[in-house]
This record gives structure tokens, sequence and C-alpha cells, in this order.
């Protein structure tokens, strides 16, 4: 018998605040999420959108948050994604623009129907507001470990479907979608990065690259980015993930679009890694051994797990 899904909404961090560290020992909320089917919906205290307002970007950020990502390494990516707001370069990105304002959103993801809003859509338009925004961040504590797979075309549909859900207006709409593993579970990514880019919205990627997976930026590539000026900029382990997501925030926000969706080819070997296919290059597929192409329903991908050339977890 399925369990009907629960949506909890947290209007605010614990008094105070909680440190994220200290918060990771206070999760089990987040530990009964996905056993119980709850989506919980985590309101941050930030400027939000009361009203319609013009914004030069609204960008979803949807995290991996599934568990092959230790306690340790979840730290250094939420604390990666808050430090990269509080830098000069991303406010000076965003103050380049026509409104010097992007509206953002912070959410996590796991497996099929797994999806927490940590952020809700908000305002930033200087520092002030963009670091109200990266301790909104580290103020909320993990709010799921699962073993339910990695579930990474519903994350992009699930990201996708928050666009509907604000009042902020922008000439760009992006995902910025982030992982360390492809797609177990659920839709395959292909199609629905196909449905999502035919909304006229824009996927960029942020592998995190082991030796589980060495090769999940060709993934990320042939599976998940797509739309005008798309991109892909690797992790090569959660020690780096601060520094790439520096990088792709000041690219995505500043609005650079490069003439493929595919990285150009100077720019292959520091963005995309040594193996990724020449800008203009057909994408490859990468099925695993015995698996054939998907259906046309699901664009042709490897089937409904999408599985690149090796088993996944």
């Amino acid at each position: 018998m399925g369990i009907e899904r629960i949506e909890v909404f947290v209007t605010r961090a614990p008094e105070g605040g909680v440190g994220l560290a200290h918060a990771l020992k206070r999760g089990l909320l987040g530990f009964l999420a996905p056993v119980l089917g709850i989506s919980l919906l985590f309101a941050a205290p930030a400027e939000t959108s009361a009203t319609t307002n013009k914004v030069d970007l609204r960008l979803v950020l949807a995290v991996d948050s599934s568990g092959s990502i230790d306690d340790g390494e979840f730290i250094l990516q939420r604390w990666g994604y808050a430090n990269a707001f509080r830098n000069p370069r991303v406010i000076g990105a965003i103050r380049s623009g026509v409104h010097q304002a992007i509206a953002v959103t912070y959410i996590e993801w796991s497996g099929p129907g797994i999806q927490v809003t940590i952020a809700d859509w908000t305002l930033i338009k200087d520092a002030a507001t963009a670091n109200r925004f990266a301790d909104s961040l580290e103020a909320v504590p993990r709010a799921m470990i699962s073993g339910n797979g990695t579930a990474v075309g519903e994350a992009i549909v699930m990201a996708a479907a928050h666009f509907d859900d604000t009042n902020f207006n922008s000439p760009r709409l992006v995902i910025d979608i982030s992982g360390d593993g492809p797609t177990t579970r659920g839709r395959p990514a292909s199609w629905a990065r196909d449905k999502v880019v035919a909304q006229g919205i824009t996927i960029n990627g942020l592998p995190v690259i082991d030796m589980r997976y060495p090769d999940l930026e060709l993934f990320f590539l042939d599976h998940v980015i797509g739309g005008p000026g798309a991109f892909a900029i690797p992790a090569y382990g959660f020690k780096d993930i601060a520094q790439a997501v520096l990088s792709k925030l000041i690219r995505e926000i500043a609005g650079e679009t490069p003439s493929s969706d595919v990285a150009m080819a100077s720019d292959v070997a520091t963005e995309i890694g040594p193996n990724a296919p020449a800008a203009g290059q057909s994408r490859r597929r990468h099925c695993a051994p015995g698996r054939r192409p998907g259906s046309a329903e699901y664009g042709g991908g490897c089937g409904a797990t999408e599985v690149p050339s090796k088993t996944a977890r």
C-alpha cells in the first residue's frame, strides 16, 4: 500500500538560527522524511515575491541530496553555494544586468517524489540581499537522506514547475542542476530535458565527479543540459565544488551565450573535461551493456534509467 505524499511547511529556521554542522545532528525529521513520503517545503527568511518584480534572471538551483552524499560532502556542497552568493564577483554579475536583480530558489532532490525547497523564491539585488540568502542556506538543516536512488529526470521536471510559483518576471529562465551520479530511478533525464527546454528553459549542469562515475560529465552532456547557451562545469570531488559553483553562477547570471549548448571547443578542457565532444559534435549515447536506447516517448535515452556505461547504484 502506497503512502500518500504529505507536505510540511516550516515557516522559518529554529529560533536564533542553527549552524549547518550542528543542524545535521538534529536531522531526525530529514531521516524520517523519505521513509514517510514527506515532501518538506522550507520558507527561507529572505525577501520574496509579494508583487510582480522584473529581474534579469529566474534561477532554480536544484542540488542533489541523495544517499550517496555523506554529511561531510553535504556540508561542503551547501557551504559552497552559500559562500558563492557572498562573493563580490557574483554580486557584480547581478548588478551588471538591465534590472540589476535576479530571483533565485534553492531546492534539494533525491529519488522520485523526494524534493525539498530550502529557500523559496528570493530577490537578490545587492550584497545585503545576497548575504541574507546565503545565511538562509546555512540555517536550514539537511532535510533528507534517501536510499531511493537518484532521479535526475524527476528533479528537472520538478525544478521547471517552480517557475509557475513566482510573481517574478524575467527574460531568462535557468535550471542549475548538480549531482554526483546518473539517473537510477524515475523518468529519464533526456526526456525531461527535452520537455523542459521546449518551454524556453535552459538547463545547466554541475557534475560532481569521483571514481564511481569518472565519465559523469558525459552523462550531463548527453542527457541533462540543454537550451540556449547551456553548459556544464564539473567539480572533481566535493573539495572542488565551491569553485565550480562560483564559476557557474557568474556565467549564468552574466548571461554569457556560447554558440552551442555544449561548451565552446576552447573551453572544453577546463569546463567539461578531456573526453568531452568538441563544440558542434554529436552527443553520444552511453548505454550500459545489454541496454537499448529508449523509445521515442522518452527521447531515446538508455531505457527508463539511462545508466551511462556502468551499472549505477
